[in-house]
């Protein structure tokens, strides 16, 4: 799985520029899935649930899921050993410090509402228009 930084109408800025999942391992049919509307939330959302690969996972789940998500999310962190917890909290500690990401009051309504604002969608450029179907902030591509 790979995150990418997406400049909406040239605009290089983290500030406004979505960020993206790739997951080129699927060998029948990739997904690009859009994740957050700039690279600061992603940032921040992604300290808040103290891991960096499951938030696209949580985009489209109904808000039980979602809470019931989370909830697993932080049973797996609690479970893991001393010696890691301590490790991705000091990471996370780092990330804080160097990019002083804002703390996302709500993370279900952020996703909820950015996911469903058009304008945090930007069609991602591939070398020819016929391989990507795209479904709201899903989009599939066909490997060639």
């Amino acid at each position: 799985m790979h995150y990418c930084i997406a400049p909406r109408d040239g605009d290089l800025t983290l500030e406004n520029s979505p960020i993206y999942r790739i997951s080129p391992m699927d060998f029948s049919e990739g997904t690009i899935i859009w994740t957050s509307k700039n690279f600061y939330d992603f940032i921040g959302i992604s300290i808040e649930l103290k891991d960096f690969w499951v938030l696209p996972c949580l985009i489209g789940t109904c808000e039980e899921e979602f809470r019931d998500n989370i909830e697993a999310i932080n049973y797996e962190f609690d479970s893991k050993e001393d010696s890691e917890r301590i490790m991705i909290l000091d990471n996370l500690e780092t990330l804080k410090k160097n990019f002083n990401p804002i703390k996302t009051k709500n993370i279900y309504d952020y996703i909820q509402t950015a996911y469903y604002d058009d304008d945090n969608h930007v069609m991602l450029k591939f070398s020819t228009s016929n391989i990507v179907e795209t479904k709201r902030g899903f989009y599939h591509y066909r490997m060639i």
